[in-house]
């Protein structure tokens, strides 16, 4: 019972996420769209903004859900992100390790 509810409370916030992620740069490319048209005495930028705002929601949301389903495929282990990394190789402020 625990699990089936996790994992529909899992499936509703992607679900919400998924339609933020596309209607707030619609809605805020929209604004701008109206307000540079105003500025400017315009008619076309509402539509070149919206659509730049519509086409970087729906590419935004693509990489949420293929980062979703892409981890649901793979196994539950956990990864080490700083292996390889000696902290001795490394001075503060420098990117690149140091000569030996």
């Amino acid at each position: 019972m625990n699990r089936e509810r996790n994992e529909v409370f899992r499936n509703l916030s992607l679900i919400l996420e998924v339609g933020l992620t596309i209607l707030v740069p619609f809605v805020g490319f929209l604004f701008l769209g109206k307000w540079l048209d105003g500025k400017f005495g315009t008619r076309f930028l509402v539509v070149v903004l919206m659509l730049l705002g519509l086409s970087g929601g729906l590419a935004g949301a693509w990489r949420l859900l293929h980062a979703a389903y892409r981890k649901e495929d793979e196994p539950e282990e956990k990864y080490d992100l700083m292996e390889g990394f000696h902290k001795e190789d490394y001075t503060q402020g420098e990117d690149k390790p140091r000569e030996k």
